[in-house]
Order: structure tokens, then C-alpha cells, then sequence
């Protein structure tokens, strides 16, 4: 069964729960693996960090989609298996769901457009807030792992909101931004629900 992660409901509107695929909702940052205790993850053979992500790289634009090849978190970059990243991404490609791969940072907060592009100028790809965290988790319990997102955010671009923002004050200060951002939002949604489908129908014969 693979096991999805997400912190956000709309990052995972359109994935389709079933008996092989279960969501769990996270909260940001290092406190994701939190909602794994318990039975939440029980019968998993797979862990997919997914939700939202920042691009470092200029070439990636709003709702394309990425696999991380590796994860650097607190000053370690951890691999992502080269078969399963493989897999994943050949599965993607077949299903026509394009996806791109690099190197994820994982940050404690949401980057900036100059910390984003100081972060590429060292080989980095995407950003996000939990793929570091779930990674050490998975790592511990041997549970193969793969960190699947969506950018939302262009390198050149600075989310009108903080991770501990409020949405109704940015709807408020920066209403043409915020709007953006939510249509962003459902075309990476959508993105992240075909991906993750393909991933999941393909995952049943490959176990």
C-alpha cells in the first residue's frame, strides 16, 4: 500500500483514496512525521512525501511536475534509491504526466526569490518543508520513499503568504497575488492527482 503524505486538503483533492493508497495529512515543516504515529502509516510499502513545492531552477514553471533525486536536510543530502526514482519516473512519463528531477532542500521556512536563486547556484532544484524529515522517518524503518511535488512557485516568483501567514489577511493586502496563488494551486493539485494514480496502479504490479 503506498502511503501519501500532504499538509494541505487541495494538494490532495484530486488523488483517489483506496484501499492501495491511503493520504495522511501532515502538519509543515519538522513536526510532518508527527501524523505518522500510530496506525496511520501500518501496511505501507511505499512513503510519498507529496504537496506543493518552490523552484530554485528557472526552467520549472507553476504545476510541472518533480521527483527529488536527493534531499539535503540539515546540512546532509540523503539519496533517493535510484530504482525506485527510476521507476517512478518512467511510470510518469508513460502515463503523460512530465516530470522533472533534481535535488530538493528542505527548509524550515518559506525562501524568498534571492534565497531561492542562492540555492540553485549551488545545484538545487526545488524547495520544500517536509521531504527531509519524512526521509529520516522512512530511512529508519526501511519503507522505500519518494518525494513527489508540484512547484507553485516560480524561481522569480515570492509567495504572497508566509508558512505561518494568515490566507485571509494576504487575500486582504495582496488580493491579485493570493488569487494567482490559488490557481496555481489547482492546476498543481490536478498534476499531483494524475501522477500520483499512475503511481499507484503501477505500484500494485510491481510489488
Amino acid at each position: 500500500m503506498i502511503v501519501v503524505t500532504a499538509c494541505f486538503p487541495i494538494e490532495t483533492r484530486w488523488v483517489r483514496q483506496s484501499e492501495r493508497l491511503r493520504v495522511v495529512r501532515t502538519p509543515m515543516g519538522a513536526a510532518a512525521c508527527d501524523a505518522l504515529h500510530g496506525d496511520a502509516a501500518s501496511g505501507a510499502t511505499l512513503l510519498v512525501a507529496t504537496g506543493f513545492c518552490g523552484a530554485a531552477d528557472r526552467r520549472l514553471r507553476p504545476g510541472e511536475l518533480t521527483l527529488a533525486s536527493a534531499v539535503r536536510h540539515l546540512g546532509e543530502e540523503i539519496r533517493v534509491d535510484a530504482r525506485l526514482l527510476e521507476w517512478a519516473r518512467a511510470t510518469l512519463v508513460s502515463g503523460s504526466c512530465p516530470v522533472a528531477v533534481g535535488v530538493c532542500e528542505c527548509v524550515d521556512r518559506i525562501q524568498s526569490v534571492s534565497e531561492k536563486q542562492a540555492l540553485a547556484r549551488l545545484g538545487v532544484t526545488t524547495v520544500d518543508m517536509e521531504s527531509g524529515p519524512l526521509s529520516r522517518w522512512a530511512g529508519r524503518r526501511e519503507l522505500p520513499f519518494l518525494p513527489l511535488r508540484a512547484v507553485i512557485d516560480s524561481a522569480d516568483v515570492a509567495l504572497p503568504v508566509t508558512a505561518g501567514g494568515a490566507w485571509k489577511t494576504a487575500m486582504v493586502r495582496r488580493p491579485l497575488q493570493t488569487a494567482s496563488l490559488s490557481r496555481r494551486a489547482v492546476i498543481a493539485g490536478r498534476a499531483l492527482g494524475r501522477a500520483i494514480t499512475a503511481l499507484a496502479e503501477t505500484w500494485e504490479e510491481r510489488s
